[in-house]
């Protein structure tokens, strides 16, 4: 008399075809998560702008909401005499730009200088 009926053939089989399905999905789906990241790594502007600001290597960067966005890099980078980079952001708060700054450091990236300009970000506290 045989240990397995013909029905637990079929539930091994099953077994097999779903470890099977598993293995190529985890194959595909680590592929395809490599090429996307080899992609994103090329992508310099919108949401890809950090992987352009960490390979860069400045002494000087310039931060803050809508009113560092506009010509501070040009004339800072000429007064002082370093290179500077303007990472501002129109309608950027003061938590996206220390978690940029968290960023930046991170990849260790140590500008000599730091400006950072959220005048659109005072606030009263006294009410």
């Amino acid at each position: 008399m045989p240990l397995y009926t013909t029905n637990s053939k079929k539930n091994i089989i099953t077994i097999k075809y779903v470890i099977i399905f598993f293995i190529f999905f985890f194959i595909i789906d680590q592929s395809l998560a490599a090429v996307l990241k080899s992609i994103y790594q090329k992508i310099n502007t919108g949401p890809g702008r950090y992987n352009y600001i960490i390979k860069q290597k400045v002494d000087c960067l310039i931060m803050g909401s809508s009113t560092a966005t506009c010509f501070y890099s040009d004339i800072i980078s000429k007064e002082l005499g370093m290179p500077a980079m303007n990472i501002a952001l129109d309608g950027s708060s003061l938590v996206y730009s220390r978690c940029l700054l968290d960023l930046i450091l991170f990849y260790n990236i140590k500008p000599r200088l730091i400006l950072l300009n959220n005048i659109s970000q005072l606030y009263d506290f006294s009410k």
